[in-house]
């Protein structure tokens, strides 16, 4: 029903349930063009006759219409004029001309059919010229005879077709157009006499019991008494107090009971900030359905704008979560995305601010960031170029964008010259983010004599050993100086596992996860989702039939992956990245079970002050791939598949006793389900 209301342009004032009933009650501002029509048998269809529709006569509404004209060879036909809905006019119009075209009759010369607003034409068929045969009489004959009754035949087409003055229209087309018009084609055409006179008179209401709708308004509120707004008030502002652990699903739902219940404005612009801002972090906090934050952000900040007018500072301090919400929605980013961003950050900052430049520099880099995205290096240094020219001093974030442009672009040369150019520029812990960004574009890339180097580099202990690595791999002699101060983290240690299982070494993996235990970094979800997904590309395929799992997963193919790999750390320890084994496939059932016995004993990570962010479940993704590493080596044995959804969905499925959040079953996990009986 919602869907049919917005699509005969209607406005929402009302969604309730009536008490102690399944029945809901839905009010709706409508056009009366609109619903005069057939609005009501598609509302029967819509429902299966169940809906009811009644309505009353809600005043006059400025809207934004227009005239739709009609034109036969750039000349209008006032008969067949629309007055329209300026946002339909365009699909009305190629309605029109495409009908007008089916009953007009051809003529000798082609006839172009145009539908227009003003001077402005937003739809057009061309009928085709009728063609006289003036070479049936030739008889054979040479071509040139032919081509001169042809090209005779087209300059008299162009001369009637100059000198032709009104095209004549037959009745019956008329008829036929206007017969078939489809829903809002509401013409400006007058009535018949013989339709008007059997129309009912009704006499006007006198003045005194007319409803006055500026003061009273046709249609109602939600009713909540002051006791329960207050309740609610109180509750929203101890969610956006941070009092309380509650979702941005749970705060939008009170902001909307609270905000439909009152007839005035319920919420200050500074509260109404607040909400927003709360809902954006929460968001990214919780990584939820970006999408539907989004949505939810806008309908914040639309109230907010409703209520505080168009004053310049209202979203003052919320012009990087306007910028995040509205500009990327998807996960690949395309030139379309990228002109969206420029244009909302030059909308949010027409000149440059006076104050809080840290939030001015953010929105510049996100807009940096769209631009490695969309992987447009002239336009990154166009707005590098405009961040310098306007004072804005870089950061650790802005220079990493210039690595990741050239990465996305597997341009690793240009990547490792950025690094060497922006690494003394940057301080601390933000310097290793670079080195980091830079060896997972190399793997990314497959520049495994890079990405080599430069962890060799990064792990060396000496000036002498880092500045051979470098050497080796032909890499800039500019490194050697700051990579001697750094050395690799949790992060490096967890892209290296990632690689390694995604290019089928387990051992090299597994040497990775002994490393993170020695620099005394635990695993994390995300580590052993890596090592998982090794076990769903490379397992080896279990023996026997399949068992009653198969339905739930593809065919099995047998990789026959080995460990004797190329070592691209060198050749001192021949054996530590699993390159000079024996070609026997590592990847089996015993050891994914032994993998996932000490997944399950994984502890929660508790926020600190460095990471607010709870501890996450797996990715839904991610829990389909393990599902499927043990399908692939078990052969789809259902009982193995079940006992892992189960244990995963006990250990970070709601209501669990750790505190892990964010569990999410998709299409493809409720498959697994549906096969396997499981409720």
């Amino acid at each position: 029903m919602m869907e049919l209301c917005a699509k005969y342009r209607g406005i929402q004032e009302e969604y309730k349930f009536l008490d102690n009933t399944d029945r809901a009650i839905l009010r709706y501002r409508l056009p009366l063009a609109e619903i005069v029509t057939d609005f009501f048998s598609e509302l029967k269809s819509a429902s299966s006759g169940f809906a009811s529709f009644d309505y009353e006569e809600g005043g006059y509404e400025r809207s934004n219409l227009v005239k739709l004209n009609m034109l036969l060879n750039q000349k209008p036909v006032d008969a067949l004029a629309l007055i329209v809905h300026k946002d339909a006019a365009q699909f009305i119009g190629r309605q029109w001309v495409k009908k007008l075209k089916e009953v007009l009759p051809r003529q000798l010369f082609e006839l172009a059919i145009q539908a227009s607003v003003g001077t402005k034409v937003v739809a057009r068929e061309s009928l085709s010229a009728m063609r006289k045969d003036v070479t049936a009489g030739l008889y054979g004959g040479h071509y040139e005879r032919k081509m001169k009754h042809l090209n005779k035949q087209k300059e008299g087409k162009k001369r009637l077709k100059r000198m032709a003055g009104n095209i004549d229209i037959p009745q019956t087309a008329f008829f036929d157009v206007l017969s078939s018009r489809p829903r809002m084609f509401t013409t400006s055409a007058r009535q018949s006499v013989s339709f008007l006179e059997h129309l009912p008179e009704v006499p006007l209401p006198p003045p005194e019991l007319a409803l006055d709708l500026e003061k009273v308004p046709p249609i109602g509120r939600h009713d909540l008494s002051p006791e329960q707004r207050s309740a609610l008030l109180s509750t929203i502002m101890s969610q956006t107090s941070g009092q309380l652990e509650i979702t941005s699903e749970a705060l939008f739902v009170n902001f909307t009971r609270l905000y439909l219940a009152s007839t005035t404005n319920a919420f200050t612009p500074s509260e109404l900030r607040t909400i927003a801002q709360t809902m954006h972090v929460t968001d990214r906090r919780f990584k939820v359905n970006m999408r539907s934050a989004n949505e939810r952000f806008e309908t914040v900040i639309n109230a907010l704008r409703e209520t505080a007018g168009k004053q310049a500072d209202v979203i003052r301090g919320l012009e990087l979560a306007i910028l995040v919400s509205g500009s990327r929605t998807q996960r690949h980013v395309s030139q379309s995305v990228l002109r969206k961003a420029e244009s909302m950050f030059m909308a949010l900052y027409p000149t440059p601010p006076k104050s809080n430049m840290t939030a001015y520099r953010m929105c510049f880099n996100h807009v940096l960031h769209i631009c490695a995205l969309a992987r447009s290096p002239g336009r990154l240094n166009a707005w590098w170029g405009k961040m310098i020219s306007e004072g804005v001093t870089p950061d650790s974030w802005s220079y990493l964008t210039r690595i990741m442009v050239y990465g996305g672009l597997s341009n690793v040369d240009a990547a490792m010259s950025e690094l060497a150019f922006t690494l003394p520029k940057v301080e601390g812990k933000d310097s290793l983010v670079l080195v980091n960004a830079a060896l997972w574009m190399a793997i990314r890339s497959d520049r495994w004599d890079v990405a080599g180097a430069l962890h060799a580099a990064l792990s060396a202990r000496s000036a002498e050993e880092t500045a051979r690595a470098l050497h080796d791999a032909s890499l800039p002699e500019s490194l050697a100086e700051p990579l001697t101060t750094l050395a690799p983290d949790r992060v490096t240690s967890a892209l290296l596992v990632e690689a390694h299982t995604y290019r089928g070494d387990l051992l090299a993996a597994l040497n990775a996860l002994r490393g993170m235990f020695a620099d005394g970094h635990a695993p994390g979800v995300t580590e052993y989702m890596a090592m998982f997904h090794g076990f769903a590309r490379h397992g080896a395929v279990g023996q026997g039939l399949a068992g009653d799992a198969s339905a739930a997963f593809p065919l099995w193919h047998d990789n026959h992956v080995t460990t004797g790999l190329d070592n691209p750390w060198g050749d001192e320890d021949p054996g530590e990245f699993g390159s000079n084994y024996s070609p026997v496939n590592l990847w089996t059932q015993a050891a994914l079970e032994d993998l996932f016995t000490s997944f399950l004993a994984l502890p929660p990570r508790r926020p600190s002050k460095s990471s607010k962010s709870l501890p996450r479940a797996p990715s839904a993704n991610a829990v389909y791939r393990t599902l499927l590493a043990f399908g692939r080596a078990t052969n789809s044995d259902g009982t193995a598949v079940r006992a892992a959804l189960g244990a995963m969905h006990s250990k970070f499925g709601p209501g669990n006793e750790e505190g892990w959040v964010g569990w999410h079953e998709d299409k493809r996990i409720k498959r697994v389900r549906a096969v396997l009986d499981m409720e």
